[in-house]
């Protein structure tokens, strides 16, 4: 519908441009290169904060380990210590592997190994004929070898001489 007052025209804006406002740019760039900065060292200290945090956790957690660790090292070596004893191994070695002790007439100290001070070079008797050391012992005949168990050691030994070193 025409009007009477106002004449129609169709608007063609295809080439209307707006002009760039330098000033308003330069202002948004000086802010922008004022807070980027600033705002990479407020996440970089939150990221250090952070790590030092999980940090303090692994460590607490490490401690933790290490004083059960060392815990477990001081029990096993109690036990390792208590089943190693010589009398503990002597009485097993005298039930299960039906060990003795060797004969007094069989067993020869040498006092010069025992008396002789530590500085001192040990020197070795002559030694005596073994038909003087057995004079009047019963004949010993050779023990037949242990049966290898199936690890392949020897099952027992011939003669436990553990009371021959005092």
């Amino acid at each position: 519908m025409p009007s009477s007052y106002a004449y129609h025209r169709e608007v063609d804006n295809t080439y209307l441009v707006r002009d760039r406002d330098r000033q308003r740019r330069r202002d948004l760039l000086r802010v922008v290169l004022w807070v980027l900065p600033m705002a990479a060292a407020v996440l970089g200290y939150i990221w250090l904060q952070v790590r030092v945090l999980d940090s303090a956790y692994e460590i607490g957690r490490l401690e933790q380990e290490l004083t059960a660790a060392g815990r477990q090292h001081d029990r096993l070596s109690l036990e390792v210590a208590r089943r190693t004893g010589l009398p503990l191994v002597e009485s097993r070695a005298r039930a299960e592997l039906g060990m003795t002790s060797p004969r007094a007439d069989a067993t020869i100290f040498w006092p010069e190994l025992t008396s002789a001070p530590p500085s001192a070079p040990l020197s070795r008797p002559a030694p005596a004929e073994p038909e003087a050391i057995l004079e009047g012992a019963p004949p010993v005949l050779p023990e037949p070898l242990p049966a290898a168990d199936v690890a392949g050691t020897p099952s027992g030994t011939p003669s436990f001489a553990s009371e021959a070193r005092r």
